[in-house]
């Protein structure tokens, strides 16, 4: 039976996670793009609001900007840092940062300074397990990958599928990996974004911040917006 991994030990519990729900719900208000299909919904901009806020890394670099709803919130949560961001097709962005540098480059080609003390962001579908790789080979220590999707889901190999198994990729995470987290739901629906049971047997998951939603309608974006939660994790390299 699979099971949640946890690796290390973050600097926050459960109640920090709360106790920054209400600041960010008044941010998100003032979001650009109300309907962020095919991006980032409530729940994973909550993660990334909360993770960047406490991390609060001088440098950040955004892999996979689609209408760029992420690149506002990251602007927002760390004004002082400055922000790379990196997609194949800037053509279909809707809201540009004046803060921020863009180019079509991978992350894998760039020559970035300082990788010990910048943060980077992976929402771009691609092989989590590479970018470990290439970020313990660089000096990357602080990675967060948004599309990291359960055993036999997704569209992309991700850290949650390797670390469940035992092969040589999960044996390199392991030796590399100093802290590797999930944050969890804000709540859990019935089903999963593919229709079936959401149960810890099929995918392990953190326990959600409120188990339902009696006495908490203020908070009903995120149990809408539920289905989009795909295990958002943060990850220190050693």
């Amino acid at each position: 039976m699979s099971k949640v991994v946890k690796i290390g030990k973050v600097s926050w519990d459960s109640g920090d996670i709360k106790s920054n729900l209400n600041d960010f719900m008044k941010l998100y208000e003032k979001r650009p793009i109300i309907n962020n299909g095919g991006g980032m919904g409530t729940p994973h901009c909550f993660a990334t609001y909360f993770l960047m806020k406490s991390l609060n890394k001088p440098f950040i670099v955004e892999s996979g900007i689609w209408k760029g709803q992420s690149t506002w919130l990251i602007e927002n949560t760390c004004p002082s840092a400055k922000l790379l961001c990196i997609d194949p097709n800037l053509n279909q962005i809707t809201y540009i940062s004046k803060k921020a540098t863009y180019t079509t480059t991978d992350w894998g080609k760039l020559n970035i300074k300082n990788p010990e003390e910048t943060l980077c962001f992976f929402d771009d579908h691609q092989n989590a397990v590479e970018r470990i790789k290439g970020a313990v080979k660089r000096g990357f220590k602080h990675l967060i990958f948004e599309d990291n999707y359960p055993v036999g889901q997704g569209d992309c190999v991700s850290l949650k599928q390797t670390l469940d198994k035992n092969t040589d990729d999960t044996k390199f995470l392991r030796e590399h990996i100093e802290i590797y987290y999930e944050f969890p739901p804000v709540f859990k629906q019935e089903k999963t974004r593919w229709g079936d049971d959401w149960n810890d047997s099929n995918y392990p998951t953190t326990e959600p911040i409120f188990q339902d939603l009696k006495g908490n309608e203020k908070y009903r974006e995120f149990y809408d917006d539920a289905l989009g939660y795909t295990w958002i994790a943060y990850v220190k390299l050693r």
